[in-house]
């Protein structure tokens, strides 16, 4: 299941999560069509180009998209996860092959954290407005806003460790604020919940999050087998 809670990335996303975790990479090639956007894995480097896996969402098939841009080891880091921005020659933006990469965007990584109720609630109580939520894969994006100085000194997700193993483990978006006085600002994270997705025991997660001002429970329910 799919949660888009706004459209997909504001037309000022890049500029807005630049002043919190500094600057997007930008390349210079000329686009050829519109520009696309999608969270992405990064696969590493050669000397010829660098690649990335993403999907379309859920238990989409994952593609793989090739680039001739070079990336420093230094600057990333093989399996995390970034929000790229490409052109193909399909102007498809899942399907497997050559892109032109645009842009590299660094986002919040991390995976689901164990926590007790206590700690969740300490974890929960700045305000933060989830925009954007979506399974893709084992991984859960997030697209929030919340009032912040510089970056947030928290943005993860954890699970409730009483429901741990429960049909539906409760997961929470986590965020404490660098400055309750900040500018609200958009933040962008990809968290791994294969632990808790591959439970024997789970059918899903429940993820409890606040948006446009109420508390939402959403279900992401595995496929059938």
């Amino acid at each position: 299941m799919k949660h888009l809670l706004r459209p997909f990335f504001a037309s000022l996303a890049c500029l807005l999560t630049a002043a919190v975790l500094g600057s997007c990479t930008k390349f210079k090639e000329e686009p050829t069509n519109a520009m696309m956007m999608a969270f992405a894995t990064y696969e590493g480097s050669t000397d010829f180009g660098s690649s990335f896996t993403t999907s379309a969402g859920n238990d989409s098939p994952l593609v793989t998209l090739t680039s001739t841009a070079v990336l420093k080891d230094d600057k990333y880091t093989k399996g995390d996860r970034y929000i790229i921005g490409y052109t193909n020659a399909t102007g498809e933006r899942y399907v497997s092959g050559p892109i032109t990469l645009q842009m590299v965007m660094p986002i919040f990584n991390g995976k689901a954290e164990r926590a007790t109720a206590e700690a969740i609630e300490a974890l929960t109580g700045d305000p933060i407005d989830v925009t954007l939520l979506e399974r893709q894969g084992t991984w859960l994006n997030v697209e929030a806003n919340g009032p912040i100085q510089a970056k947030p000194q928290t943005f993860g997700i954890y699970y409730d460790e009483a429901t741990a193993d429960a049909e539906y483990p409760d997961v929470y978006i986590g965020f404490r604020t660098d400055n309750t006085g900040g500018v609200q600002r958009q933040f962008y994270g990809s968290f791994s919940i294969a632990e808790l997705w591959g439970k024997e025991t789970s059918k899903g997660i429940r993820v409890i999050c606040h948006s446009n001002g109420m508390v939402r429970r959403i279900v992401f329910t595995k496929s059938a087998q």
